[in-house]
């Protein structure tokens, strides 16, 4: 069997971008991408980080948990204070599998999802919400409702999206817009990258200009950035 790949982003940040950055009070987050045709679906702060140094490492593994949760997203578009979600069931996963919530709210799983994704269903009347985590940490890394007879596929996308932020968002916290210029790392197939961060450039990632890299603007919707639409007519196996 292959051993799950892992992955690690080098943030490296330059002396007086470093210095301001931490008289300002700022953390940088990691929110990882994803797909689903669910709409609902909100990726999650994956890491937090603070106090910052000069440079910062970034690791996971493609390892993967399913999680139900009580925490629903509803609650969170109209209230911010709701908007971290506290997972209630877990259960490794493989892609491939499908994970039905049982009455207690615990995992059955099964072998006949859909193939590269992992599917959660339920019966069960909510609200709930259902996503995946990654490593043996229980990383959440993004969550969606899980309605009583709809299924809810989830792909892992091997993209990270990196901020700096003074706003303080807890790990596990979905985050509806980017606080700042924000960088988004394609690292499928990449066991490393690297990529600095300098204020007194334009733009402040370097890397920006890269096929794997994307700048994000201050203001840009988080969920339409890192929620993937898979295309029509997807077949399940």
């Amino acid at each position: 069997m292959t051993a799950p790949q892992t992955h690690e982003i080098t943030v490296a940040i330059a002396p007086k971008s470093l210095a301001t950055l931490i008289d300002l009070g700022a953390s940088l987050y990691a929110l990882p991408a994803f797909q689903t045709s669910n709409h609902t679906g909100r990726p999650l702060v994956v890491q937090a980080i603070s106090p910052l140094s000069p440079t910062v490492a970034i690791r996971w593994t493609e390892i993967y948990q399913g999680f139900v949760s009580r925490t629903a997203l509803s609650d969170g578009l109209t209230n911010p204070v709701k908007r971290t979600i506290v997972a209630g069931s877990t259960s490794p996963a493989r892609l491939g599998q499908v994970l039905t919530v049982s009455e207690t709210l615990e995992f059955v799983p099964t072998n006949n999802g859909t193939d590269g994704a992992i599917t959660m269903r339920t019966d069960q009347p909510g609200p709930l919400s259902c996503g995946i985590a990654y490593g043996d940490e229980f990383r959440l890394s993004c969550a969606l409702t899980l309605a009583p007879g709809i299924e809810a596929v989830i792909v892992p996308v091997q993209s990270l999206f990196l901020m700096f932020s003074t706003s303080q968002f807890e790990v596990g916290a979905w985050v509806e817009q980017s606080s700042g210029e924000g960088l988004l790392v394609t690292m499928a197939n990449v066991a490393a990258r690297t990529v600095t961060f300098d204020q007194s450039a334009t733009p402040p990632w370097r890397e920006a200009s890269n096929a794997w890299a994307q700048l994000v603007a201050a203001g840009e919707s988080l969920p339409n950035l890192l929620r993937r639409i898979p295309p029509s007519n997807t077949p399940r196996k």
